[in-house]
């Protein structure tokens, strides 16, 4: 190279060829060189003016470069100097810019990396020269053209100085910017190195794969903010789909601080590198160790390694919510754990795919606001407004009340209209329901939704509720296919997860594992590079694997000294105690934070008691003590706490913490006085400034002790969560101001302790409800206050079904108000012809009296507490009470024409009045219809329901069964709409009723099996018990004895429960062929329904199928006597149910029929011929087909000619309900509640036979099947029945299919499977199978197989999904036995281990005293026999006492060590020991004992546990034996019966009463032993006749 001072025009061995670009300060000109002819660029820039901008090298980089040449890198080959310019030659390089090659758009996978390969290669070498290059831009980067990027040039080095390009250096000067570090720039002072280029490079790599730069602000001091504050947006936000490890580079190339990035290009390039080998093998998220070859000395932020496999799961649940079902999953960790930062990438990963992504938050120990949970996600609503139109479309009558729960939304959402008239718990329900609407609303099929809920531990109760609604929906086969992923991130056993893991059963569980050693050590070297082995090993032990410990450990490493870089390297030097002795992750993070200066902790506590984002500024007035800083003073004071990772910025001025555990250290190092004081500053710099923050005012104020100054806001926030119907939310305020209230006037405690006592009824919790309602009643003198509170309490106590305290309370409450209350019988029945007459005269009195235009209150509250006694006196038996209270709240009603009450009054009478007496059905109509009138008046379209309900009992009560159905699927539907669940039974009970008198049975029995299981979820007794009597008569009995004995167990005094309970007894043993024992139970509900006068239509139909039973039994009588006697009891049955027709026409078919069957047996033929045809003319009236159906079945078997039209040949025949064929389709919603029993029923299982029978009875009912087996393959500690049949051989064949594939398999006709098993299942007659493995303990236990022989293609996904979930839970039972006969094991092996340590003890050292003593004795005795005179005889005699004394010691020492442990035990076996203990109790003469072994040889040896319970047992009986039984003989006997031992201690002594509470420790003792060995022991014992002990123990 030369190098010389000349002018330009002695460039004359170079020919200039064009001019490739010109700008003001700098000319570049392709040319070529006269003697080589090799092309070259030549570019001359003013000297004064060369800058990154020229691309011309400085001196010193030209003559390195000159020496020493680096691949990929166009080195200069001439540099002249003349007239103040600077003249430069460099190589041409063929191909095309890389800026050219992305005008055709962004480059794929492959070429970035080759890109980046390149680059890196040649700023390596550059760097290893001491150079930089400072402009790696597009522009300056030469690739080959066409084909593949292979060839990777970097042209233009700048010169050292860095003045900043302007504008006038023409556009490639402008955008040059866009590259460059901040540092670079001059606006973040750091020394500028190789990183700078690193940075540059990161911003080119996005580029390629984007097609734009990440930032692109036009002006230039945006631009510069940008790339000093913003991050580097994710690739999969922006839609590119890119591995996670590269996303990671490109964070590491990019970083804003350069102690952040890569520290040299070498490290960049070997991640690179081994990113690009895996995606080559085909891995598509390749899992490597980013920065793993970096030499760092500094941390920055940890990589996300080793949750793919979890990620995928969420995954899949986009891909499912896409095609339309939704999906729910339940992300579980640990506190620290990653479940944020794994939702966080999910999220983006999501969002990149197109997804709506909105995101929401628990929180705890902060002010928490209405439905918490899902603020965030309702932000993200309002703030798409392209997706509203969509969303409005899909919610309908919605709207209303998601605006009112949450008012965020009335910006968007159309305006609410007026609320409906509801009750608060009606409009609860709504509000679920609404909120159920949007979630599904959210998503489509183009853009599916992700809702991401994080730290869903503290959950709010409503929101709760809401996604239990959902999760149920979802998975309903029937419901609406949504696009919509709810997932929940939870940390497991805190708050509300085990309620909510327990509500969302049917969701999707995934856990994140704690991080193993591998994992942990790729995140430290992602956070550090190169660190030593010693380092990783100390943070593995630390962190224990939990991820945000494995961060925090590190940092607080490096932040001690223990972990510090020099030049070298990382050097690991722990000290005494310090790290080393930190073993709990509360002292490591209070290490990190004592490190902290004083300032920054202060104010880290302070903006901790905040929440866990906080007000920067507040923090630091909290925390100064009321001074204010200025922003760049608390900027200084937080940045430590940001540069070590304890928070980090969360929008301008806030502040969030990185993790809730540094929270939660930080306020556990805050004494009560202090934690106290900062809440009451920062209550009162709230109050005087946001005085309406009533929550956080109300938080504050309660936590700094000081409830008297939080009463009125939590007043306030109450009233505001009790509107948005938070219920938990306001019981939380409520109780705040309980806490204030002792210190203000009685009115306001009353006031506190009503609203309390309001809220705790809605949340069913009726007990404490009460508590309130009484305390509120005895601070209040005001007799409106009195009445109402009365009235309260009365509902409550109603609900927890003391029926007399109820109306005991509300009849006080009534007679506050002046009211007088008949008692007695006649004292009702005058009181009711009152009412009458005041019925007959309420014109005359209304002409001459009008009412008032406005009720009084008074008279208000006395309409809605008659109205509500009528509910108790109803049920309580009481009808005729019940008549004249519902005619006198109709009276009382119409007293106050704006009254609520009115429409509801008129409905329930009119229905009341024609289910009890149906002659005057007419008149109940006229007032149904007024009822709904004035609903409709009155725009309640819930009174509309309760009208159409009530027209349900109208047309009920007149027989008119079709209509009856319409209507109550009519009101059905509208309480559906109002979530009043209790209504919706009532309705949809009577629709199940009408379905079947019309004689669609199968249609009845769905209806009222639904209403079952909704009964039984909500408490609502007399639901349950009715509609399992509709089943029974729909099913001909087909139900079980479980559900008629709780039903019989419900009875009380409810009538209506009392005899449809007997009905359904009663039917189901008549299906079972046991007339006597259901005649009884009907003759003693026919006897209570006579006693209660008047009935109803829902009482009566027990005395005509008490006729059809005595009448059966009769038919059944075989000798004339009886047969005789037992016709005219089924006379006198059919003669009274023929008298109660007369007055409920519903009855007659069935009444008349009867008679009609009874008249023929005993030989009145004209007379049953007539019968016959009135009861065929009034089923044909009613359209009760299924009477219809009966009759003519009847009339056939005994010859009855019908006499009637051949009309009724045409009727419609009645659905058989046993169709053998055609199943309904049953979704995962419908079998939710019995998934919760087979879960309990499992979980209650203590034995291997009873999981076995629980599992067939579990997927018998769930499935459908007509048969399930339970195959057991045996494995080691594990217990299962092996009871296939020999003949389903096909089964078996299945069960090892499964076993060797272990997964669940699903078989239908026609089989497209071809393995060989299907021939098998053909030959069996086997159209549908399901099959599923049992897991136990990673190993296959056993097979569940379902299967039915009628039906094909039965079973589906759901029933594979059900048996796999009923095999998981069996699999679970038996692990959970395994472990406790584990524990059993360990328990008795432990007991045993410190019997055998006492017996040494003994053995060893009291034996070896008392043989000492011996000795002595001896020796003595040898002495003293040397002795002369009076004395020698004396003590010779008192040491033979002592050695005497000393060997029965000895001896007693020896039989006690052997008794708590023989060896015989242990050396020989069970048989051996039991007959050395017996030959031992045969040395007693009073008693002699006998052993006998059954199937066991003394060589034989039996589990540890077993012999040596079964030793102990024998042991602590024969002792028994010797000291209390007084026997003469005694017989022990051992067996072994296949996988039992049993041992039976029979004794001919004289006995006890086992029933003696004052027996020893001796049997309770054995009786534990048996408990702890998983086995039985029984005690048969009679005063005077023996007594035998039976010890039963499973042999595993």
């Amino acid at each position: 190279m030369q190098h010389t001072s000349t002018s330009a025009h002695e460039w004359s061995n170079y020919a200039i060829l064009q001019v490739l670009k010109r700008t003001p300060t700098s000319e570049t000109h392709l040319a070529v060189q006269h003697h080589t002819g090799a092309k070259v660029i030549l570019k001359t820039a003013d000297a004064d003016m060369a800058s990154i901008a020229t691309g011309i090298p400085s001196e010193r980089q030209a003559a390195i470069l000159s020496k020493e040449h680096c691949p990929g890198v166009a080195a200069p080959l001439d540099i002249k100097v003349s007239n103040g310019r600077i003249h430069t030659v460099r190589p041409y390089i063929e191909g095309i810019s890389l800026r050219e090659c992305l005008t055709g758009g962004p480059l794929g996978l492959t070429d970035t990396l080759a890109t980046g390969r390149g680059v890196l290669t040649a700023l390596s070498c550059l760097h290893g020269q001491g150079l930089t290059h400072r402009d790696v831009k597009p522009e300056n980067v030469i690739v080959n053209d066409p084909g593949p990027l292979q060839s990777i040039t970097i042209v233009d080095l700048a010169v050292t100085s860095t003045p900043f390009p302007t504008q006038a250096h023409g556009d490639q000067s402008a955008r040059t910017p866009r590259y460059m570090a901040p540092e670079l720039t001059g606006i973040l002072d750091r020394t500028v190195d190789g990183r700078a280029d690193l940075y540059s490079l990161g911003i080119v790599l996005f580029e390629c794969l984007t097609g734009r730069p990440p930032f692109g602000a036009p002006e230039m001091r945006d631009l510069l903010r940008q790339h000093l504050s913003q991050p580097l947006p994710p690739l999969r936000s922006i839609g590119v789909r890119a591995p996670q490890a590269l996303e990671e580079i490109l964070r590491r190339l990019t970083h804003k601080d350069p102690e952040d990035r890569y520290h040299s290009a070498e490290a960049a390039l070997a991640d690179i590198v081994a990113l690009g080998q895996a995606l080559g093998r085909g891995v598509l998220e390749p899992d490597i160790a980013v920065g793993s070859h970096d030499w760092r000395q500094t941390l920055t932020e940890p990589a996300l390694t080793g949750r793919e496999t979890e990620l995928g799961a969420l995954h899949r649940g986009i891909t499912d919510a896409g095609a339309g079902a939704s999906r729910l999953i339940i992300l579980e960790a640990e506190s620290g754990g990653g479940k944020s930062r794994v939702l966080d990438e999910f999220c983006r990963r999501a969002a990149s795919e197109g997804a709506w992504v909105l995101r929401g938050q628990g929180i705890e120990l902060a002010a928490q606001h209405p439905l918490q949970v899902l603020a965030g996600v309702v932000t993200g609503i309002t703030a798409d407004r392209n997706e509203i139109p969509r969303i409005v479309d899909r919610l309908g009558d919605a709207v209303d009340p998601l605006c009112q729960a949450l008012p965020e939304l009335v910006d968007v959402l159309p305006g609410p209209s007026s609320p409906p008239m509801v009750s608060e718990a009606q409009a609860r329900v709504r509000t679920v329901t609404a909120l159920v609407d949007l979630l599904n609303a959210l998503g489509s099929a183009n853009r599916p939704a992700v809702v991401a809920l994080d730290d869903c531990q503290w959950i709010d109760e409503l929101t709760l509720q809401v996604l239990q609604a959902w999760c149920e929906q979802t998975y309903d086969d029937t419901a609406e296919p949504a696009h919509v992923l709810v997932v929940l991130a939870v940390r497991p056993d805190e708050g509300a997860t085990p309620q909510l893991v327990a509500g969302l059963a049917a969701a999707e569980r995934v856990l994140l594992p704690r991080l193993d050693t591998e994992q942990i050590s790729k995140i430290v070297t992602s956070m550090a590079g190169v660190v030593p082995d010693e380092a990783i090993r100390a943070v593995v032990e630390l962190s224990g694997g939990n991820a945000f410990m494995v961060s925090a450990v590190l940092r607080g490493l490096a932040e001690s000294g223990t972990l510090r870089a020099d030049r070298h390297g990382w050097r690991f030097t722990p000290g005494p105690g310090g790290w080393q002795a930190s073993r709990e992750a509360a002292a490591i993070l209070a290490q990190r934070i004592a490190l902290l200066a004083p300032a920054t902790r202060r104010l880290l506590a302070a903006g901790a008691v905040l929440g866990r984002s906080f007000d920067l500024r507040l923090a630091a007035r909290l925390a100064a003590s009321g001074e204010d800083h200025t922003p760049a003073e608390v900027s200084a004071i937080v940045r430590q706490a940001v540069e070590r990772h304890l928070v980090w910025w969360d929008g301008p001025g806030v502040c969030s913490f990185v993790h809730d555990r540094l929270r939660e250290s930080l306020l556990v190092d805050l004494t009560a006085t202090e934690l106290a004081e900062l809440h009451r500053r920062a209550a009162e710099h709230i109050e005087s400034s946001e005085p309406s923050r009533a929550f956080e005012l109300a938080y504050h104020y309660d936590a700094a002790g000081e409830p008297v100054r939080a009463l009125g806001y939590a007043m306030e926030s109450a009233s505001a969560a009790r509107a948005r119907h938070d219920l938990e939310l306001a019981e939380r305020q409520y109780r705040i101001a309980e806490r204030g209230a002792p210190h203000h006037d009685a009115k306001m405690c009353s006031e506190i302790a009503e609203a309390l006592g309001q809220i705790l009824t809605l949340r069913g919790r009726y007990t404490e409800a009460a508590e309130r309602f009484e305390l509120a009643l005895s601070l209040t003198g005001n007799e409106i206050d009195i009445a109402r509170l009365e009235g309260q309490l009365g509902e409550v106590l109603f609900r927890t079904d003391d029926l007399e305290a109820s109306v005991r309370h509300s009849e006080a409450g009534l007679r506050v108000l002046g009211e007088r209350i008949p008692t007695g019988t006649v004292m009702v029945v005058v009181a009711l012809l009152w009412e009458i007459l005041r019925r007959f005269t309420t014109g005359g009195l209304s002409r001459r009296h009008p009412p008032r235009a406005t009720a009084t209150e008074r008279q208000l509250l006395r309409s809605h507490l008659y109205t509500q006694l009528q509910y108790p006196r109803w049920f309580h038996n009481r009808r005729i009470d019940a008549l004249w209270l519902m005619l006198r709240q109709v009276n009382v009603a119409e007293r106050c024409p704006q009254n609520p009450e009115l429409a509801h009054s008129y409905g329930v009478w009119g229905g009341a009045l024609s289910v009890t007496f149906p002659f005057l059905a007419r008149s109940g109509r006229r007032y149904v219809d007024r009822s709904r009138a004035l609903s409709h008046t009155r725009r309640d379209s819930r009174g509309e329901g309760h009208a159409a309900s009530m027209l349900t009992c109208q047309l009920l009560g007149a027989a008119e069964y079709r209509k009856a159905a319409e209507s109550a699927q009519h009101a059905a539907e509208m309480f559906e709409q109002y979530g009043d669940r209790w209504e919706v039974n009532f309705a949809s009970r009577n629709r199940a009723l009408c379905l079947y008198r019309l004689g669609r049975f199968r249609e009845a029995a769905e209806e009222a099996r639904r209403v079952h299981r909704l009964a039984i979820e909500i408490g609502d007794v007399n639901a349950e018990v009715t509609a399992l009597e509709v089943i029974a008569k729909a099913t001909n009995g087909q139900v079980s004895s479980a559900q008629t004995q709780r039903a019989l167990r419900l009875r009380g005094s409810d009538l209506e429960v009392t005899v449809g309970a007997a009905q359904a007894e009663a039917l189901r043993l008549r299906r079972a062929g046991r007339l006597d024992e259901a005649a009884r139970y009907l003759e003693d509900a026919a006897l209570e329904t006579r006693h209660a006068w008047p009935s109803s239509v829902y009482l009566v139909p027990v005395h005509s199928w008490l006729a059809t039973l005595h009448r059966e039994l009769a038919e059944h009588c075989e000798l004339p006597g009886p047969r005789k006697r037992a016709l005219r009891q089924a006379q006198r049955s059919a003669q009274r149910a023929t008298r109660h027709a007369r007055i409920y026409p519903g009855e007659r078919p069935h009444a008349r029929r009867e008679a009609a069957l009874v008249a023929a047996l005993v030989g009145q033929s004209r007379r049953a011929r007539r019968l016959v045809k009135r009861s065929v003319t009034a089923a044909v009236a009613q359209e009760a087909w299924a009477e219809l159906a009966e009759t003519r079945r009847q009339c056939s078997r005994l010859g009855l000619p019908m006499l009637v039209s051949s009309a009724i040949d045409e009727a419609p025949e009645p659905e058989t309900f046993t169709d053998p064929v055609k199943l309904p389709t049953l979704g995962l919603a419908d079998r939710f509640a019995s998934l919760l029993e087979a879960g309990a029923l499992l979980a209650s299982a203590d034995s291997p036979e009873a999981i076995t029978d629980a599992v067939r009875q579990t997927t018998t009912s769930l499935l459908r099947a007509d048969q399930c087996l339970v195959v057991g393959f045996g494995v080691e500690d594990a217990e299962w029945s092996a009871d296939a049949p020999a003949d389903w051989r096909a089964g078996l064949e299945v069960a090892r299919w499964v076993a060797e594939s272990k997964r669940p398999i699903v078989l239908s006709e026609p089989f497209s499977t071809e393995h060989d098993v299907v021939d098998s299942l053909v030959l069996a007659g086997i159209r549908s199978l399901v099959c599923a493995p049992v897991i136990v303990q990673g190993e296959v236990a056993g097979c569940i197989l379902a299967s039915h022989s009628q039906v094909g293609q039965l079973f589906g996904e759901e029933e594979e999904r059900l048996v796999e979930f009923i095999a998981r839970l069996a699999g679970a039972a038996m692990e959970r036995q395994l472990l406790q006969r584990q524990s059993r094991i360990r328990v008795i092996n432990a007991q045993e281990a410190e019997r055998a340590r006492i017996a040494r003890d003994l053995h060893d050292e009291i034996g070896q005293a008392f043989t000492a003593v011996l000795l002595q004795v001896r020796l003595i005795e040898d002495s003293a026999a040397d002795l002369e005179g009076g004395l020698r005889p004396t003590l010779l005699q008192h040491m033979s006492e002592l050695r005497d004394l000393v060997s029965t010691g000895l001896r007693t020492a020896q039989r006690l060590a052997f008794d708590l442990r023989p060896a015989v035990l242990d050396d020989l076996g069970l048989v051996a020991a039991l007959r050395r203990l017996v030959v031992t109790a045969s040395g007693n003469p009073s008693v002699t004992v006998r052993l006998e072994a059954v199937e066991l040889n003394d060589g034989d040896r039996l589990p540890s546990d077993v012999e040596t319970t079964a030793y102990r047992v024998v042991q602590e009986g024969l002792t028994n034996v010797a000291r209390h039984s007084k026997a003469s003989e005694c017989s022990v006997v051992i067996a072994r019966q296949e996988d039992r031992l049993r041992v039976i201690i029979e004794d001919d002594g004289v006995g006890f009463d086992p029933g003696d509470s004052h027996l020893g420790l001796g049997l309770r003792g054995m009786s534990e032993r048996a408990e702890l060995a998983g086995g039985t022991l029984r005690l048969n014992s009679v005063p005077g006749e023996g007594t035998t002990i039976v010890l039963e123990v499973p042999i595993d």
